[in-house]
């Protein structure tokens, strides 16, 4: 039984960190795009305030967050995680893709114009193909933390069946703690994680070279 909750655990983390990451990079992209794009202190106060979010600790959101999901019927379910959790790591996405954006030069964006491109047409078909190493850095950078995510998973997913890598594993440290089960848990549970990074490290590394040429 234990086994058979172990992989569904693996397959819930695997579920909730794909879906949010692919939910950030969209939308995190998209938003940076228009903050670049955009001049005057309208963009300038929503970096800001985008960098203001970072700031609050998520344990402090947890109450109104759960009024929130309760409300909405999203407790223990994979689409209320998915949001909570795309909706913590958007802001440094935004960020990350915002600065990055504004060194791809401004002239393509007008050479797509004049070519009768709209603003989704030239960001879809000129401004995304171009974000490929810094979509790595921010896979890299959310997705370890996303599949590690252990406070939104264990308040608002309560099932044994709902249960991420995370909470699993926290539930073998009780009064009758089996460390042993837990270590050999938290070993398989990493090494997917391992494989990830080592297979985008070189895409990492090299958008690190290319922000410090920049």
């Amino acid at each position: 039984m234990e086994d058979k909750l172990f992989f569904l655990a693996v397959r819930n983390t695997f579920l909730i960190t794909i879906c949010s990451s692919i939910i950030v990079i969209l939308v995190g992209a998209m938003t940076g795009y228009v903050l670049a794009r955009k001049k005057g202190w309208i963009s300038s106060f929503m970096l800001m305030l985008t960098m203001g979010v970072m700031m609050v600790p998520t344990i402090s959101l947890i109450v109104p967050l759960y009024k929130v999901m309760l409300t909405l019927q999203g407790i223990n379910t994979f689409w209320g995680i998915i949001l909570l959790i795309s909706t913590q790591y958007l802001p440094i996405s935004i960020i990350i893709y915002s600065n990055f954006i504004k060194s791809i030069p401004i002239d393509l964006d007008e050479a797509a114009e004049i070519d009768g491109c709209g603003k989704v047409s030239t960001f879809f078909r000129i401004i995304l193909p171009q974000l490929g190493s810094v979509t790595t850095s921010v896979i890299i950078l959310n997705g370890v933390k996303m599949f590690n995510e252990f406070v939104f998973a264990l308040y608002f997913l309560q099932t044994p069946d709902k249960k991420m890598v995370t909470t699993y594993i926290s539930s073998f440290f009780s009064e009758v703690s089996n460390l042993n089960v837990a270590s050999a848990a938290a070993l398989l549970a990493i090494l997917p994680v391992v494989l990830v990074y080592l297979s985008l490290q070189k895409y990492f590394i090299h958008t690190s070279i290319e922000s410090m040429g920049k």
